[in-house]
């Protein structure tokens, strides 16, 4: 009975975990409202993320609001590239939809693939530059390269991302479930999965940075 109350406990901890996810994906929606500031948002999260899963977690808010800051400058980079980029490929892909003839249907493959591999690859991205801590181009080769040599992760991951953004689209109690948990949720996942990844890619030490 006593072991109820124990907050070591496997309850306690998972109900811990939760709260976890719901305070990084509010505190994640709102340092992303402002739209230029996502990417520094996304990679914050991530850092918190992969503490979590070493097992090396520490206090939410000192630890997001420092990564935050550390990756600004790069996280942004990448995040408005990879903005312009998404938004360049749908007019795209539209534009060439709606031609209706064998060149726009082409040209709607060529789009629609360039769109995968840069989904495929934002799986990834933020993640990258929080462990490796490379600059922008180099995260964004690098992260291409993981992307697609390491494929059933990162399509696992744009898959569970486009099951959230359909079911916030369908539903308003996924829509409010998402914006609550869901942030912090594939934050936890993508990390798990990455760890992976990056401890066989890298061997020597892990690199995400002490927040």
């Amino acid at each position: 009975m006593t072991n109820i109350f124990n907050v070591d406990n496997a309850f306690f901890r998972f109900m811990s975990k939760v709260c976890d996810v719901f305070l990084l994906s509010v505190i994640w929606l709102i340092c992303s409202l402002p739209v230029v500031t996502a990417g520094a948002a996304t990679a914050a999260i991530n850092a918190v993320a992969i503490k979590a899963v070493r097992n090396e977690e520490g206090y939410i808010f000192r630890s997001f609001f420092k990564a935050f800051t550390q990756y600004f400058k790069n996280a942004t980079k990448i995040w408005l590239l990879t903005l312009v980029m998404a938004m360049v490929l749908t007019g795209d892909l539209i534009f060439f939809y709606r031609l209706g003839n064998l060149i726009g249907a082409l040209g709607a493959g060529a789009a629609f693939l360039l769109l995968l591999l840069l989904g495929l690859t934002a799986m990834i991205i933020f993640h990258d530059l929080v462990w490796f801590r490379n600059g922008a181009k180099a995260t964004i080769i690098h992260s291409f390269k993981i992307a697609i040599g390491f494929l059933p992760y990162s399509a696992a991951l744009l898959i569970l991302f486009a099951a959230m953004v359909y079911g916030i689209y369908v539903s308003v109690g996924l829509m409010v479930f998402f914006t609550l948990f869901g942030a912090g949720l594939i934050a936890y996942v993508s990390a798990y999965l990455w760890r992976k990844v990056f401890d066989k890619l890298d061997n020597r030490q892990h690199k995400v940075i002490k927040i």
